[in-house]
């Protein structure tokens, strides 16, 4: 959506932006890695593990257990050399130097226990954005549509009243 924003404006007339990041930072590299490889090693089940406890919270993991199961199932029949790709390709990502040029109504909006897509990560992105506003939404990680979708829903809809006509 950022880069939509940036490379074609005249389609963009107001601008969500929900658990993600303007740039990959350099220190993540080494982890990611370290991660990739340790899932490589540990089998597919492994790995559905590590992302859970990448997007969703404490809280949602550990009362949603039927949930987390479906996930875990899910996760792990996806072919592993796609994702590690994905992952790859993120790593010299930086959109921040171009945010500033954004000239629509921005709300972005981060989950409080967000380990993926951290909360001052988002806050920097509001900040680079003349006039965006930043919003918190408490005891949520990363999944916020599937963990606070009342919350996001409300969010929404006050933005797109405010914002889309």
């Amino acid at each position: 959506a950022q880069k939509l924003a940036l490379l074609r404006p005249e389609l963009v007339s107001a601008l969500v932006l929900v658990s993600t990041s303007c740039k990959s930072d350099p220190s993540l590299r080494d982890n990611m890695e370290a991660r990739i490889a340790a899932m490589d090693k540990a089998g597919p089940e492994a790995a559905a593990k590590i992302a859970a406890e990448s997007i969703f919270s404490p809280g949602w993991r550990e009362a949603k257990s039927a949930a987390l199961a479906r996930f875990y199932q899910w996760r792990a029949a996806m072919p592993m050399a796609p994702l590690n790709a994905a992952t790859r390709a993120l790593y010299d990502f930086n959109l921040s130097p171009e945010l500033p040029s954004i000239a629509v109504p921005t709300w972005v909006i981060a989950g409080e226990e967000d380990v993926l897509t951290k909360p001052k990560g988002m806050e920097e992105i509001a900040a680079l954005i003349p006039g965006a506003k930043y919003r918190l939404i408490p005891k949520t990680g990363h999944m916020i549509p599937v963990e606070q979708p009342e919350q996001l829903t409300a969010l929404l809809s006050e933005f797109l009243n405010a914002h889309v006509h």
